[in-house]
Protein backbone atom coordinates (compact mmCIF):
# COMPACT_ATOMS: atom_id res chain seq x y z
CA UNK A 1 0.00 0.00 0.00
CA UNK A 2 1.10 3.56 -0.68
CA UNK A 3 2.76 5.39 2.21
CA UNK A 4 1.33 8.88 2.63
CA UNK A 5 3.26 11.97 3.65
CA UNK A 6 0.26 13.22 5.67
CA UNK A 7 -1.54 10.11 6.95
CA UNK A 8 -5.00 10.83 8.39
CA UNK A 9 -4.46 8.47 11.34
CA UNK A 10 -5.88 9.81 14.60
CA UNK A 11 -5.23 6.60 16.53
CA UNK A 12 -3.66 3.27 15.57
CA UNK A 13 -4.19 0.27 17.84
CA UNK A 14 -2.88 -3.25 18.30
CA UNK A 15 -5.14 -5.13 20.72
CA UNK A 16 -4.47 -8.59 22.13
CA UNK A 17 -7.00 -10.27 24.40
CA UNK A 18 -5.33 -12.83 26.65
CA UNK A 19 -5.97 -15.12 29.60
CA UNK A 20 -3.70 -14.78 32.62
CA UNK A 21 -3.20 -17.36 35.36
CA UNK A 22 -6.15 -17.50 37.74
CA UNK A 23 -4.09 -16.05 40.59
CA UNK A 24 -3.14 -12.89 38.67
CA UNK A 25 -4.34 -9.55 40.06
CA UNK A 26 -4.01 -5.88 39.18
CA UNK A 27 -1.26 -5.67 41.82
CA UNK A 28 0.90 -7.82 39.53
CA UNK A 29 0.44 -5.26 36.78
CA UNK A 30 1.27 -2.41 39.12
CA UNK A 31 4.68 -3.98 39.73
CA UNK A 32 5.59 -3.21 36.11
CA UNK A 33 5.26 0.54 36.66
CA UNK A 34 8.91 1.22 37.52
CA UNK A 35 10.01 -0.61 34.40
CA UNK A 36 7.82 1.63 32.22
CA UNK A 37 8.24 4.91 34.10
CA UNK A 38 11.23 6.34 32.12
CA UNK A 39 9.33 6.39 28.80
CA UNK A 40 5.74 6.22 30.10
CA UNK A 41 5.74 8.42 33.22
CA UNK A 42 1.97 8.91 33.57
CA UNK A 43 -0.27 6.13 34.81
CA UNK A 44 -4.08 5.98 34.90
CA UNK A 45 -6.09 3.35 36.71
CA UNK A 46 -8.48 1.35 34.59
CA UNK A 47 -11.58 0.15 36.42
CA UNK A 48 -14.66 -1.48 34.84
CA UNK A 49 -18.10 -0.48 36.03
CA UNK A 50 -21.59 -1.96 35.98
CA UNK A 51 -24.79 -0.04 35.32
CA UNK A 52 -28.09 -1.25 36.75
CA UNK A 53 -31.45 0.08 35.59
CA UNK A 54 -34.64 -0.76 37.51
CA UNK A 55 -38.03 -0.53 35.83
CA UNK A 56 -41.04 -0.46 38.18
CA UNK A 57 -44.63 0.02 36.99
CA UNK A 58 -45.88 3.51 37.77
CA UNK A 59 -42.53 4.73 39.08
CA UNK A 60 -39.64 6.68 37.64
CA UNK A 61 -36.81 4.75 36.07
CA UNK A 62 -34.04 4.28 38.62
CA UNK A 63 -30.42 3.72 37.73
CA UNK A 64 -27.22 3.09 39.56
CA UNK A 65 -23.62 2.38 38.66
CA UNK A 66 -20.91 0.52 40.50
CA UNK A 67 -17.19 1.00 39.89
CA UNK A 68 -15.31 -2.25 40.37
CA UNK A 69 -11.73 -2.88 41.41
CA UNK A 70 -9.03 -1.95 38.87
CA UNK A 71 -8.46 -4.55 36.18
CA UNK A 72 -5.40 -2.82 34.74
CA UNK A 73 -3.49 0.39 34.13
CA UNK A 74 -2.90 2.74 31.21
CA UNK A 75 0.61 4.14 30.81
CA UNK A 76 1.24 7.30 28.76
CA UNK A 77 4.26 8.97 27.26
CA UNK A 78 4.83 12.54 28.48
CA UNK A 79 3.57 13.99 25.19
CA UNK A 80 0.55 11.62 25.17
CA UNK A 81 1.42 10.38 21.69
CA UNK A 82 1.59 6.75 22.87
CA UNK A 83 -0.38 4.74 25.40
CA UNK A 84 -0.20 1.14 26.48
CA UNK A 85 -2.77 -0.76 28.52
CA UNK A 86 -1.74 -3.69 30.68
CA UNK A 87 -4.93 -5.46 31.79
CA UNK A 88 -6.00 -8.72 33.35
CA UNK A 89 -7.82 -9.58 30.13
CA UNK A 90 -5.12 -8.46 27.71
CA UNK A 91 -3.01 -5.72 26.26
CA UNK A 92 -3.53 -2.69 24.01
CA UNK A 93 -0.92 -0.49 22.39
CA UNK A 94 -2.05 2.83 20.90
CA UNK A 95 -0.27 5.45 18.86
CA UNK A 96 -2.00 8.78 18.55
CA UNK A 97 -1.07 11.77 16.43
CA UNK A 98 1.46 12.35 15.03
CA UNK A 99 1.53 8.89 13.45
CA UNK A 100 5.11 7.74 12.83
CA UNK A 101 4.38 4.71 10.67
CA UNK A 102 3.63 1.02 11.08
CA UNK A 103 7.21 -0.19 11.53
CA UNK A 104 7.83 2.06 14.54
CA UNK A 105 4.44 1.26 16.03
CA UNK A 106 4.81 -2.48 15.54
CA UNK A 107 8.27 -2.41 17.12
CA UNK A 108 7.01 -0.57 20.21
CA UNK A 109 3.96 -2.84 20.50
CA UNK A 110 6.15 -5.96 20.31
CA UNK A 111 8.46 -4.64 23.00
CA UNK A 112 5.56 -4.02 25.34
CA UNK A 113 3.99 -7.38 24.55
CA UNK A 114 7.30 -9.03 25.48
CA UNK A 115 7.14 -7.28 28.86
CA UNK A 116 3.51 -8.37 29.30
CA UNK A 117 4.43 -11.98 28.55
CA UNK A 118 7.58 -11.96 30.69
CA UNK A 119 5.98 -10.36 33.76
CA UNK A 120 2.36 -11.58 33.66
CA UNK A 121 2.71 -15.02 31.99
CA UNK A 122 -0.44 -15.19 29.84
CA UNK A 123 -1.72 -18.71 29.29
CA UNK A 124 -3.05 -18.05 25.81
CA UNK A 125 -4.25 -15.37 23.42
CA UNK A 126 -7.91 -15.55 22.41
CA UNK A 127 -8.48 -12.49 20.19
CA UNK A 128 -6.27 -10.21 18.09
CA UNK A 129 -7.20 -6.91 16.43
CA UNK A 130 -5.68 -4.09 14.41
CA UNK A 131 -7.70 -0.90 14.48
CA UNK A 132 -7.10 2.45 12.77
CA UNK A 133 -9.22 5.49 13.47
CA UNK A 134 -8.72 8.01 10.66
CA UNK A 135 -9.91 11.61 10.50
CA UNK A 136 -10.43 12.69 6.91
CA UNK A 137 -10.54 16.48 6.54
CA UNK A 138 -12.00 17.61 3.22
CA UNK A 139 -11.67 21.27 2.18
CA UNK A 140 -15.02 23.01 1.84
CA UNK A 141 -18.51 22.82 3.28
CA UNK A 142 -21.43 21.05 1.60
CA UNK A 143 -19.09 19.01 -0.61
CA UNK A 144 -20.30 16.03 -2.63
CA UNK A 145 -19.18 13.17 -0.39
CA UNK A 146 -19.41 10.70 -3.27
CA UNK A 147 -16.33 12.42 -4.68
CA UNK A 148 -14.36 11.31 -1.62
CA UNK A 149 -15.88 8.12 -0.18
CA UNK A 150 -17.05 5.03 -2.05
CA UNK A 151 -20.30 3.31 -1.08
CA UNK A 152 -21.99 5.83 1.18
CA UNK A 153 -25.76 5.62 1.76
CA UNK A 154 -27.72 7.75 -0.67
CA UNK A 155 -30.50 10.24 0.02
CA UNK A 156 -33.73 9.32 -1.84
CA UNK A 157 -34.54 11.34 -4.94
CA UNK A 158 -36.86 14.27 -4.39
CA UNK A 159 -35.15 15.39 -1.18
CA UNK A 160 -32.37 17.95 -0.69
CA UNK A 161 -29.07 16.20 -1.35
CA UNK A 162 -27.13 18.09 1.33
CA UNK A 163 -25.95 15.73 4.09
CA UNK A 164 -25.90 17.22 7.59
CA UNK A 165 -25.13 14.00 9.47
CA UNK A 166 -24.60 10.35 8.69
CA UNK A 167 -23.43 7.17 10.39
CA UNK A 168 -22.56 4.13 8.31
CA UNK A 169 -21.48 0.87 9.96
CA UNK A 170 -20.59 -2.43 8.32
CA UNK A 171 -19.52 -5.77 9.75
CA UNK A 172 -18.33 -8.30 7.19
CA UNK A 173 -16.25 -11.48 7.15
CA UNK A 174 -12.66 -11.85 5.98
CA UNK A 175 -12.71 -15.49 4.85
CA UNK A 176 -8.95 -15.75 4.24
CA UNK A 177 -8.25 -15.61 7.98
CA UNK A 178 -11.70 -16.45 9.36
CA UNK A 179 -11.80 -12.96 10.79
CA UNK A 180 -14.11 -9.97 10.56
CA UNK A 181 -13.96 -6.26 9.85
CA UNK A 182 -16.00 -3.58 11.57
CA UNK A 183 -15.99 -0.40 9.50
CA UNK A 184 -17.60 2.83 10.66
CA UNK A 185 -17.88 6.13 8.78
CA UNK A 186 -19.46 9.18 10.35
CA UNK A 187 -19.60 12.92 9.77
CA UNK A 188 -18.21 14.89 12.73
CA UNK A 189 -17.80 18.59 13.55
CA UNK A 190 -14.68 19.87 11.78
CA UNK A 191 -11.51 20.65 13.68
CA UNK A 192 -10.95 23.63 11.40
CA UNK A 193 -13.69 25.95 10.08
CA UNK A 194 -14.44 25.59 6.40
CA UNK A 195 -13.72 21.84 6.35
CA UNK A 196 -15.83 18.71 6.17
CA UNK A 197 -14.57 16.03 8.57
CA UNK A 198 -15.26 12.29 8.44
CA UNK A 199 -14.14 9.70 10.97
CA UNK A 200 -13.17 6.50 9.14
CA UNK A 201 -12.75 3.72 11.72
CA UNK A 202 -11.43 0.32 10.56
CA UNK A 203 -11.31 -2.50 13.11
CA UNK A 204 -10.08 -5.85 11.76
CA UNK A 205 -10.02 -8.77 14.19
CA UNK A 206 -9.91 -12.50 14.63
CA UNK A 207 -11.15 -14.60 17.53
CA UNK A 208 -8.73 -17.49 17.63
CA UNK A 209 -6.34 -19.07 20.12
CA UNK A 210 -2.61 -18.33 19.82
CA UNK A 211 0.42 -19.23 21.86
CA UNK A 212 1.51 -15.90 23.43
CA UNK A 213 5.13 -16.41 22.35
CA UNK A 214 4.54 -17.88 18.90
CA UNK A 215 5.65 -16.15 15.71
CA UNK A 216 2.21 -16.86 14.26
CA UNK A 217 0.69 -14.24 16.58
CA UNK A 218 2.61 -11.38 14.97
CA UNK A 219 2.23 -12.90 11.52
CA UNK A 220 -1.53 -12.69 12.06
CA UNK A 221 -1.23 -9.07 13.19
CA UNK A 222 0.61 -8.30 9.95
CA UNK A 223 -2.14 -10.06 7.99
CA UNK A 224 -4.87 -8.09 9.76
CA UNK A 225 -3.02 -4.88 8.95
CA UNK A 226 -2.89 -5.91 5.28
CA UNK A 227 -6.67 -6.31 5.21
CA UNK A 228 -7.08 -3.01 7.04
CA UNK A 229 -5.05 -1.36 4.28
CA UNK A 230 -7.19 -2.98 1.60
CA UNK A 231 -10.35 -1.63 3.20
CA UNK A 232 -8.81 1.85 3.48
CA UNK A 233 -7.66 1.88 -0.13
CA UNK A 234 -10.94 0.59 -1.56
CA UNK A 235 -13.18 2.91 0.44
CA UNK A 236 -11.54 6.25 -0.39
CA UNK A 237 -11.32 7.77 -3.85
CA UNK A 238 -8.13 9.00 -5.51
CA UNK A 239 -9.33 12.54 -4.86
CA UNK A 240 -9.30 11.80 -1.12
CA UNK A 241 -5.91 10.09 -1.19
CA UNK A 242 -4.48 13.17 -2.87
CA UNK A 243 -5.19 15.05 0.35
CA UNK A 244 -2.72 12.79 2.18
CA UNK A 245 0.15 12.96 -0.33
Amino acid sequence: METFAKPPVREAVVDIKAMLPAAATAVDILKIRNLLRPDYPRMDERAPWNAVVQLKPGEKVEGDSEVQKPDGYIFWTSDESHAVQYRLDGFTFSQLRPYSGWEAMRGAAKRHWSIYVDKLHPVRVRRVAVRYVNLVNIPGVGVDLDDYVIGLPRIPKGFPQTVEQFLSRFIFPIPEVKGKALVTLTLVPPEVPGMTSIVFDIDVFIEQAFDPVSASLWEMIETLRYHKNEIFSNTLTDKTKELFR
